[in-house]
């Protein structure tokens, strides 16, 4: 087994990929609608707002789609509260949150085929991956609602026993975030993983939903802890990139809050006019940001695939292993 830096090739190669291909980022766009984050940024953010209590079930069902805590996901979520007792709104909604789902499923789909054969440089093979994802719309919809369903199946049988025993000894409200954590996480963080490869088996391999599933899941029990350590890369990764987005946000809005302040006196409509002017900057800004973070996480998933589906990859922690032996056998 080869012992060179899996991860750095992976990260090289998805950062070239997603700086080479602009024209993926509108894919990256619409995959990241239900949510663009890892897999630990979506169970950490649905964690806290679980255990704050601000975790509804309408935007907990419907971040499950995706890999993180969207604003399209809150404003969905309101938008299903507002609709309760208003039978047209609801209409609005469920056309609003189809449209949505399947817009971002059949996006990547599309991501994962585009990345994995990248060498078109425009917009008609971007099309032609699109469509490719959306034939196999209802595929991929079945793929992430099998691994979600069966991660919550999976934590209620056996979350729920260990979730009565504790309430003899804890508050019921502590018990419920213990159990959580301790059997919802892992879960629905392996759900994700193999809701990952499921979809480069269907849309790489053309193998059947269910086929796919089951691959997924030899993959990822043979390969598990290296599907761990490239999320925890991610995650730190995002945080980086993040940290750099709010300050380089900061950056361009400082020259409009200077003008806007300017003008507040003696031009207060063109003062407001500058302070949109910069929100819009802020704004394009995050979206070209989100654009291009989902189309590189996507690219680090599907090239891992491809990696481990030839086999002979150890995780870092087994090459460090390996090292330490060596030495000091």
């Amino acid at each position: 087994m080869e012992m060179v830096s899996l991860y750095r090739d992976i990260i090289k190669k998805s950062l070239a990929i997603t700086k080479k291909y602009k024209h993926l980022w509108f894919l990256g766009f619409l995959a990241a609608l239900l949510g663009n984050g890892g897999e630990l940024e979506f169970v950490l953010a649905q964690f806290n707002k679980l255990s704050s209590g601000s975790l509804g079930i309408g935007e907990g069902v419907i971040a499950s789609f995706g890999t993180g805590g969207s604003n399209i996901v809150k404003l969905l979520a309101s938008l299903a509260y507002l609709a309760q007792d208003n039978i047209l709104l609801m209409i609005v909604f469920g056309i609003v949150l189809a449209l949505m789902i399947w817009l971002a499923i059949s996006a990547q789909g599309g991501l994962v085929r585009a990345i994995a054969v990248v060498g078109g440089t425009d917009f008609s093979d971007l099309k032609e991956h699109f469509f490719k994802g959306n034939k196999s719309f209802l595929s991929l919809l079945s793929i992430v609602l099998a691994t979600r369903v069966g991660a919550f199946f999976i934590a209620a049988v056996v979350g729920i026993p260990f979730a009565a025993l504790l309430m003899y000894f804890l508050d019921p409200s502590v018990a419920g975030v213990l159990v959580v954590f301790a059997f919802g996480v892992p879960l629905l963080i392996m759900a994700s993983l193999i809701a990952k490869y499921a979809i480069c088996f269907h849309m790489l391999e053309q193998k059947k939903w269910k086929a796919a599933i089951v691959s997924a899941l030899k993959l990822f029990r043979d390969n598990w802890l290296i599907s761990i350590e490239l999320a925890v890369i991610l995650f730190v990764i995002n945080i980086i990139a993040g940290a750099a987005i709010i300050l380089l946000i900061l950056i361009i809005s400082i020259p409009f809050i200077l003008i806007g302040m300017v003008l507040q006196n003696n031009h207060q409509d063109a003062a407001i006019a500058v302070l949109w002017a910069g929100e819009i900057a802020a704004f394009m800004a995050l979206v070209l940001f989100g654009s291009w973070l989902a189309t590189f996480q996507y690219a680090s998933w599907t090239e891992l695939f491809l990696k481990i589906r030839k086999g002979g990859h150890l995780s870092k922690i087994v090459r460090v292993l390996e090292k330490w032996r060596e030495k000091y056998r």
